[in-house]
């Protein structure tokens, strides 16, 4: 069961959704789901929504998986900033000088 989950979520991660409890609590199957889709994050089991090393491979996937994660994260200012470096390059490019200079550390941070 748990290696033909691995081939699957190889290609698609959100079929983390499909997967039974106990594989949903599965650390390395969380991961590798993760590290396909970060979306995936919101499947996985509430512990691992907890988890930092599940967490920050989610978020550098796709920023937006940190509303999936244990509001603890939310307030982490690394965490936000590995959020909006990897998602935020469709508002930064529509709202181009918009952003000002308030929001440049963002962008260098690091």
């Amino acid at each position: 069961k748990k290696s033909v989950l691995a081939d699957v979520l190889a290609h698609d991660g959100l079929a983390l959704r499909w997967a039974d409890m106990s594989l949903q609590k599965d650390r390395e199957i969380v991961l590798q789901a993760v590290e396909q889709n970060g979306l995936a994050l919101k499947f996985a089991h509430r512990s691992l929504q907890n988890d930092a090393v599940i967490v920050r491979a989610a978020v550098r996937q796709n920023g937006m998986a940190l509303a999936h994660a244990a509001r603890r994260f939310w307030s982490e200012r690394d965490m936000v900033l590995e959020a909006v470096r990897t998602s935020a390059g469709p508002f930064k490019a529509s709202l181009g000088d918009d952003l000002g200079a308030a929001t440049a550390p963002l962008w260098q941070a690091g």
